[in-house]
């Protein structure tokens, strides 16, 4: 029988070694699962990491719609785009988010009332009306997907176009107010100087 070398079979034993350290050490795989995202994007949320906690519920959304997560995500991420506190909101997410569920047949009932108001709020705060794909075609013709309902409208100017407009008529209005005091203290010069001349020849009429 042939011998083994005594530095192989040390090298050998070294290897194992290594290799089973590397497997107790090996840092254990992160849960990805929907209720985990959930709670990285609360977390994110909690220490007002915006771009995070969307990247989560963005997902969320995309891949459990019409799950109650799916839900809970839809809602968080629409307090994404309207808090105040948040450098990046953009009424024209929050208004394709609120278009996107209405015309997705994976919408909740109850949703439909949140989601023509958010519309609308995102509208008031200057949002344009986004481009909503219809749905999808199915390879079965006698399963239909349910129609996208109907963006609802304000009827009437949004609230910022009335904020731009008064602030137009305030410019407006201090612009005139300064016009008439520049003529006012022309005037006031004016009535200056001729007095000053009335005085010059009443010294000069008088005996």
């Amino acid at each position: 029988m042939k011998r083994i070398p005594l530095p192989t079979v040390a090298a050998l034993l070294l290897a194992v070694a290594v290799q089973g350290c590397a497997r107790a050490h090996r840092a254990p795989e992160i849960d990805t699962g929907p209720e985990e995202r959930l709670h990285r994007a609360l977390l994110a949320l909690d220490r007002r990491d915006y771009v995070a906690a969307a990247a989560e519920l963005e997902w969320l959304q995309e891949n459990h719609r019409a799950s109650r997560l799916g839900h809970q995500a839809y809602l968080l991420l629409a307090a994404v785009e309207l808090d105040p506190r948040n450098p990046d909101r953009s009424p024209d997410a929050l208004a394709a988010l609120a278009a996107a569920d209405l015309a997705t047949p994976a919408r909740a009932r109850w949703s439909v009332p949140i989601s023509e108001a958010l519309y609308l709020i995102a509208l008031e705060l200057g949002a344009q009306p986004p481009e909503v794909p219809g749905p999808k075609g199915s390879a079965d013709p006698e399963q239909l997907a349910p129609a996208p309902l109907p963006l609802p409208e304000l009827g009437r100017p949004p609230l910022v176009a009335k904020i731009a407009e008064l602030r137009q008529e305030r410019d407006s209005l201090v612009e005139r107010i300064q016009r008439l005091e520049q003529d006012l203290a022309r005037r006031e010069a004016e009535l200056a100087r001729k007095e000053q001349e009335l005085e010059r020849i009443r010294k000069i009429l008088r005996p």
